[in-house]
């Protein structure tokens, strides 16, 4: 089974533990789908519903959660290596603090490769255990 939320898609194959939980309505809904169907979704009742149907369809955009092990772009477009599935509190170079997941670099855009990297909010664009795949 897999669930998507916003644009994640959690499967039940990866976590160790998956829930939906249905109202009433929920289980008449899904009791009363063609047989063909497999994927039932509940949104707003204001949006758009060429948009919802687009978003259902729509398994290769998904964003992924930063974790340890993940390759991601901070905001000056830097790619790094995430070394810890927790964002911490770090101390910036201009002496303000933040919470931010941290990590090394991976280009020698703004500082050398190796160098410690940190970002807020990082853009995952894949992740260490994939690259076997591609070797």
């Amino acid at each position: 089974m897999k669930v998507k939320v916003k644009n994640k898609i959690y499967n039940s194959d990866d976590e160790s533990m998956l829930m939906v939980i249905l109202t009433d309505k929920d289980k008449d809904n899904i009791a009363n789908m063609n047989k063909e169907c497999t994927k039932y979704c509940v949104h707003r009742q204001n949006l758009d519903e060429e948009k919802v149907y687009a978003w259902m369809e729509d398994t290769e955009n998904v964003v992924e959660e930063p974790r340890k092990g993940s390759l991601a772009l901070c905001g000056l477009k830097c790619l790094g290596m995430i070394t810890q599935d927790e964002p911490k509190e770090i101390t910036y170079q201009d002496g303000n603090k933040g919470t931010a997941y941290v990590g090394i670099h991976l280009t020698d855009k703004i500082t050398d490769i190796g160098n410690s990297w940190a970002s807020r909010n990082p853009v995952v664009v894949g992740h260490v255990d994939d690259l076997s795949d591609k070797i």
